[in-house]
């Protein structure tokens, strides 16, 4: 089986990536039940590492930090901190969603990634899946909505939009 990561634009290099692929997956392999299962694994904390490294770019660019974690010059203008506090209140709610929850709802909603892949990451079957996100997409977005900083970034339909200003 081959993964090919890419170039890592900027953040980790790809072979640190990959020793981090095989790492966690040394670390994760008395947990493996089935030996048919053994492609799946693999594929489940692949797309776990590099989703969470595409993760820590997107904040960074979002924050607006270099890869060195440094502010860079701001060319005028001041800082959205309610941009910062409601990310903060995101990833708060999301905090309270059962780790397994957590990762179907940012790999689907967040990542956009297809439901047989998000079934595939989180380990659960593809019924599961369609069984949970509609509860748990239910939960964030009522919650979202409740939220007074929140429901600004919340469109018809479920879909969250990155205002800039």
């Amino acid at each position: 089986m081959a993964f090919s990561v890419g170039p890592a634009g900027g953040g980790q290099d790809p072979d640190d990536l990959i020793q981090e692929v095989f790492l966690r997956l040394f670390r994760k392999l008395p947990e493996l039940r089935e030996q048919g299962s053994l492609r799946a694994f693999v594929l489940a904390i692949t797309v776990r590492v590099i989703k969470g490294e595409q993760r820590l770019r997107w904040i960074k660019r979002w924050l607006g930090l270099f890869e060195d974690g440094e502010a860079p010059e701001r060319q005028g203008g001041t800082p959205d901190l309610d941009a910062r506090e409601a990310l903060g209140r995101f990833y708060g709610l999301l905090d309270r969603l059962s780790p397994k929850h957590r990762a179907a709802f940012v790999l689907r909603y967040v990542e956009g990634m297809e439901l047989m892949d998000v079934a595939d990451a989180v380990g659960v079957s593809r019924a599961t899946i369609k069984r949970w996100l509609p509860r748990i997409a239910r939960r964030v977005f009522s919650q979202v909505g409740r939220d007074p900083l929140l429901a600004p970034y919340l469109e018809e339909g479920g879909a969250f939009v990155v205002k800039h200003g």
